[in-house]
C-alpha cells in the first residue's frame, strides 16, 4: 500500500522545500533521554508518540516502552534510550497515518487481496502538472521493487489509488494547516482498499531535492 502506515515522507521524487526546520526539532536535544531523567522539554518528545498512536494520555507515564515501540517500528534496536538514530527518525517528514490506532499496530495491515497485484491510480482533475511526472517515476519506482504494477487512468472514482492536493479541513477528519503542520504531516493516505492520497495543497512543494 501507498503511504501506508509506514511510508514516511512517500513519493520521494516530490519533495516538500524546507523553508523551516523540523516541527520535531526539539527533539534533537533530548537525545539520551531514558526513564527516570528529568530533561526539560519532554512534553515535546511525547507529542510524536501520540500523534502517530504509540502513546495515549491516559498512559503518558509510559516513556520508556513507548520509546521501544517507536524504535521497533523503525527497525532499530529497541532499547528504550532515545539515541541519535531514534531521534532522527522522529525528525523526518512522514505519513499522517498513525502507527498504531486503539492498541493495535497498523504496519502490518489492512493490505491489498491477497490476489491484486495490478492497482490503477488517478489524480483529481485540476491536479498541478508539475506533480504529475513525479508521481508516476515514484510509481515505477514501487514496481520495480515490488510484486505490483500500477496504471494511470482518467477515472479518478474507479480508481484503486485516488490522490489529490487538499487544503486546510477537507472533510476527511484530518486536517492540513498549509505550513507542513506542527506535527509534521506532509501528506497523510487511507489504509486499503479505501485508496485515498492526500497532499497540503497549501504547502510549499518543489520537484527533486532542495538545499
Amino acid at each position: 500500500m501507498l503511504c501506508t502506515d509506514n511510508t514516511r515522507a512517500s513519493f520521494s521524487t516530490l519533495q516538500r522545500q524546507k523553508e523551516k526546520s523540523s516541527p520535531f526539532e526539539s527533539i534533537e536535544h533530548l537525545k539520551g533521554c531514558q526513564k527516570g531523567d528529568k530533561v526539560k522539554g519532554i512534553h515535546e518528545l511525547k507529542k510524536y508518540p501520540q500523534k502517530f498512536g504509540y502513546l495515549n494520555y491516559e498512559n503518558s507515564k509510559l516513556l520508556e516502552s513507548t520509546i521501544k515501540t517507536c524504535q521497533l517500528n523503525f527497525n532499530l534496536k529497541s532499547t528504550g534510550f532515545l539515541g541519535a538514530n531514534t531521534a532522527a527518525k522522529m525528525r523526518t517528514p512522514r505519513c499522517g497515518v498513525a502507527d498504531i490506532v486503539n492498541g493495535t499496530t497498523r504496519m502490518r495491515s489492512p493490505r491489498w487481496p491477497a490476489s491484486k497485484f495490478s492497482l490503477t491510480y488517478a489524480l483529481r482533475l485540476g491536479t498541478r502538472g508539475d506533480a504529475i511526472t513525479p508521481v508516476a517515476r515514484a510509481f515505477q519506482t514501487w514496481a520495480a521493487n515490488t510484486q505490483f504494477r500500477f496504471s494511470k487512468i482518467e477515472d479518478f472514482a474507479g480508481a484503486d489509488i485516488k490522490i489529490s492536493f487538499e487544503s486546510r479541513n477537507h472533510g476527511d477528519g484530518r486536517p492540513f494547516d498549509g505550513r507542513g503542520g506542527p506535527d509534521g504531516t506532509l501528506a497523510h493516505a487511507f489504509a486499503p482498499t479505501n485508496g485515498r492520497f492526500h497532499y497540503d495543497a497549501d504547502g510549499p512543494w518543489a520537484v527533486g531535492a532542495v538545499q
